[in-house]
């Protein structure tokens, strides 16, 4: 089962994270580079490489969080399995391996199985509360044979 994406709310975050992490590129760049055309090698504490490994950071992060929108619109609710990308290929992990889920004040849901972990975000979906029902009604239904994994807030 897939949601549908909440695009207004992903495209706002990418939209401030985007232009936040632009605006400290271009604050560190342009700074140095004015000092640099006045002849001065050293601009604030800050050399060229030093400047271009802060852009490349910039630059990464934001990757980085592209990369995390991806992932949440490809993660799937299976009967039998949550599935998301990764880096290293699809994570998988079965209902029935659950072992905790960690909520981080409503907004993040971390579902734990050994050492796997697939990070939620409801609020990336146009129906978070939807997310959250199946996530705990799925973890409920496949714990039918052992224990309850716990659901925590952080």
């Amino acid at each position: 089962m897939t949601f549908r994406l909440n695009w207004p709310y992903v495209i706002a975050c990418v939209v401030i994270c985007g232009s936040s992490l632009a605006f400290m590129g271009y604050v560190v760049t342009s700074q140095t580079y004015r000092d640099w055309t006045q002849g001065y090698t050293r601009a604030h504490g800050f050399t060229w490489p030093g400047v271009a490994a802060l852009d490349l950071a910039f630059i990464l992060t934001f990757v980085a969080l592209v990369w995390h929108v991806y992932c949440i619109a490809r993660t799937r609710f299976g009967p039998e399995h949550l599935s998301q990308p990764g880096l290293f290929g699809v994570r998988i992990i079965a209902w029935s391996d659950v072992r905790r889920v960690t909520v981080f004040n409503g907004v993040g849901y971390h579902v734990h199985a050994g050492r796997r972990r697939i990070i939620l975000t409801p609020f990336a979906y146009a129906q978070p509360g939807a997310v959250v029902t199946l996530l705990a009604d799925e973890v409920r239904r496949h714990a039918a044979q052992g224990p309850v994994p716990p659901i925590r807030s952080v």
